[in-house]
Formats: C-alpha cells, sequence, structure tokens
C-alpha cells in the first residue's frame, strides 16, 4: 500500500500569496516494504504542514521538484536540512527539473517584463544547501531514476512557462502513481498515464478558462478519459477551483469519463 499526503492543494500565483489553500505539495510514503518517504513540489509552508498532518520530514529520503516556481519550491533547502539531521551527514535526493537544478542561460520571459526581472532561472538551492543531499540529479522528459526503496521514476512532458518542467510516473510497491505538475493538456498524457492506480492533476481553472501553461477541467477530462486512471484527483486548484468549482467539476468528470475522480483537500490522506 501507498500513502499520499496531501500538504497544501493551491495553486496559482493569487492562492500563493493568499494562501486560500495551502502550498506544500504532497508526499508520497511506500508501506512497510519500501518504507521509502517522498516530498513532491514543496512549495512554502511545506515543512509546516508536515508537521501539521502528522509527517515527519527528517524521514524524507527524495525530494522531487517538478519545475522551479516558488509554489513548487519554496522550502527545498529547509526540508533538505531536515532530511540531513537523523544523519548528522547528506543524505537522500534531490530531483529536479534542468532549470530548477542548474537555472537557465536564455530568458523565459519576455525582455522588457519588468516584474520578471531578466526573465531567467537560477538553481534554486546554494551550494551549501546542495550538499545536504547525497546525490542532485535533474529529470528531463522521458528519462527514467532508481529510487530508494526499489522505487523508479518516469519524467513525463509538461508543457509550462518553465520549459523544462516535467510530470511522472513514480513505480513503487507494486503501485504507479502519476502526477501532471503544470502543464497544458498535450495527447501523449493519455498514453504516458494510462492505467496508472492514482493520477494527480494540476487543475488550476474551471471549464472553459485555460490559460497558457495551465490545466482547466476541459483539459483535465481529456486527460483522465484517455487515460483511464483506477482513480484521479485534482490539485493545485486556484482561487475560484477553490471556492466552490473542484467539488462540482470533479463529480462531472467522473459522470463523463467513468472513473472516480476527487478534488483534493488540504490534509487529504490516500491509501492506494
Amino acid at each position: 500500500m501507498v500513502k499520499i499526503i496531501f500538504l497544501g492543494t493551491g495553486g496559482g500565483r493569487l492562492n500563493l500569496i493568499r494562501q486560500v489553500r495551502a502550498t506544500g505539495g504532497f508526499i508520497i510514503r511506500g508501506g512497510e516494504g519500501s518504507g521509502v518517504q517522498i516530498h513532491v513540489d514543496p512549495g512554502p509552508g511545506a515543512l509546516v504542514r508536515a508537521y501539521q498532518y502528522k509527517c515527519d520530514p527528517t524521514k524524507t529520503d527524495v525530494i522531487i521538484v517538478t519545475h522551479a516556481h516558488l509554489d513548487h519550491c519554496a522550502d527545498v533547502e529547509v526540508l533538505l536540512e531536515a532530511m540531513s539531521v537523523p544523519k548528522q551527514r547528506a543524505h537522500g535526493l534531490l530531483l529536479g527539473s534542468r532549470n530548477a537544478i542548474a537555472g537557465s542561460s536564455r530568458r523565459a520571459i519576455p525582455e522588457g517584463d519588468s516584474i520578471h526581472g531578466n526573465g531567467r532561472f537560477e538553481p534554486i538551492i546554494s551550494e551549501y544547501f546542495r550538499k545536504k543531499a547525497e546525490r542532485v540529479e535533474a529529470l528531463g522528459w522521458g528519462e527514467s531514476r532508481k529510487l530508494p526503496g526499489n522505487a523508479q521514476i518516469h519524467g513525463v512532458k509538461a508543457l509550462h512557462e518553465e520549459d523544462s518542467c516535467f510530470g511522472f510516473v513514480l513505480e513503487l510497491d507494486c503501485r504507479r502513481i502519476g502526477y501532471t505538475s503544470d502543464t497544458q493538456y498535450l495527447r501523449e498524457h493519455e498514453t504516458e498515464y494510462r492505467g496508472v492506480d492514482c493520477l494527480i492533476l494540476n487543475c488550476l481553472k474551471p471549464e472553459g478558462e485555460a490559460i497558457h501553461g495551465h490545466m482547466d477541467t476541459t483539459m483535465a477530462e481529456k486527460i483522465i478519459g484517455g487515460a483511464k486512471p483506477k482513480l484521479a484527483v485534482l490539485s493545485h486548484l486556484g482561487l475560484r477551483m477553490s471556492r466552490g468549482h473542484a467539488a462540482q467539476d470533479a463529480h462531472q468528470l467522473k459522470e463523463r469519463t467513468g472513473v472516480k475522480v476527487l478534488a483534493a483537500y488540504d490534509g487529504l490522506v490516500l491509501k492506494v
């Protein structure tokens, strides 16, 4: 059995600064066979939310950062500190997007956009905290890595402003967990996530309100209907989704696709 604990289910810049929903990412915890603990996309408040929902960050073995945006990576350094404390030495794996690990040499934002500075991504961690992990690696689309606990992860393409952003399929304890991260719909998502035991979709917007680089429920329906996961979970919800659309849209998606669909909430625990 694999357990998934949602430390935060909010998405988008407005939710990030207002914290209508938390932004702590989620933890995937293997059963007694593997015993591995994986923290995915630890945004602002991840450490605090971990303790709030009875998760011990010092027991984390892997931190995954799918891209270099604050709501996915702000608490990485403090979690690296926590991960290294029990053994008083470097421990575990930090696995991130290319821009998160190494930064980018070219502009991700058009020149002249003063809000975004020079538009280039810097590495999300300093050299000091980089040494807290035994391994620091980037994961690209189509690439696979072995993880502690006999787990394996496969990178899936995402279409997002952070151009090295990736989704993934994680194989752990005979379960397959899919996560889209922030992305628009791509036809290949239907095959990459096909038949997974649980698919977590970052669904920022309600039906018909899609914006570039993000998913609305219309796109989510295409992925769920094509991939046919055993369970689909809507998370990383924007303000309108958080204020009433999520549960209603999840029910409609279930009716349309024949797949069980849940709208995640902060503190939700799933056993897969």
